[in-house]
């Protein structure tokens, strides 16, 4: 993506962001930044140079009121929309996605994740972790768009998307809802995110997520963790500081990282 065109879909996704916070902060709404967002946060003081969108998260017990009072503030706006992951058709993330009407959503977003109740046990939590990756892995390439996949993944998808056309979109979002409260989240000391890339390393106590606070980030303050080093080298290592493009989201088959 050309320089230019990366900052201007940035500082759109800013916009996004800046709205998001304003819901939240009105709506006692808790949520953080996740994994590149927070680490850009961090390093960057923004933006990961190369990246050009955002992630955060919302505890499940609060995603359907966060949904309400973000859909009611971007009627104030006329450029924007909010994609409901469980409502649209032909949609393949597990996450709403916040973005402008004239702009298709895979170029400028700020995907809103729910957190999600896991496991206590270390052998189940890495159990639900990868059930939790391959389902979404898998699931999505029904309805992926492949003109916006890394290249070495179009291949694998356009041999998967194929076979998922027998399986109704109205069964694979009964099977991500029923992944999303198979823990109950207020009950849990864990938590994790669905469509995490990362494996277990995101599988965290939920008080990691939940006790945030306000970082800048470009030129307006975000809410992060505050135990943020911790997740960042659960996630990325101890060198996360060192730029590095790629290699944080393969996992092996006992769901760590590689």
């Amino acid at each position: 993506m050309e320089n230019n065109k990366l900052r201007n879909n940035q500082l759109k996704v800013l916009r996004l962001a800046k709205l998001f916070d304003d819901v939240c902060k009105e709506n006692n709404i808790d949520y953080t930044l996740s994994s590149g967002s927070i680490l850009g946060a961090i390093r960057h003081k923004g933006f990961i140079p190369w990246d050009y969108d955002m992630d955060v998260l919302v505890p499940i017990n609060q995603y359907e009121n966060m949904r309400e009072k973000l859909l009611t503030k971007i009627q104030e706006e006329n450029d924007l929309v909010l994609h409901l992951w469980d409502k649209e058709k032909k949609y393949s993330v597990v996450a709403d996605r916040l973005g402008y009407l004239d702009i298709p959503h895979e170029e400028v977003h700020l995907d809103i994740f729910p957190l999600i109740g896991a496991p206590k046990d270390e052998k189940k939590q890495k159990k639900f972790a990868n059930l939790c990756y391959y389902s979404y892995k898998i699931l999505r390439c029904k309805h992926c768009n492949t003109k916006y996949s890394k290249p070495s993944h179009v291949k694998k998808i356009k041999m998967i998307k194929p076979l998922l056309f027998i399986v109704p979109d109205k069964i694979i979002i009964k099977w991500y809802n029923y992944l999303q409260h198979k823990y109950d989240f207020s009950k849990s000391e864990f938590v994790h995110i669905l469509a995490s890339g990362y494996g277990v390393s995101e599988t965290l106590k939920k008080d990691i997520y939940l006790n945030t606070f306000y970082s800048s980030f470009e030129d307006i303050k975000l809410r992060i963790p505050v135990k943020y080093k911790e997740y960042l080298e659960k996630v990325y290592g101890k060198d996360y500081m060192t730029p590095k493009k790629d290699g944080y989201k393969k996992i092996d088959k006992k769901g760590k990282n590689a």
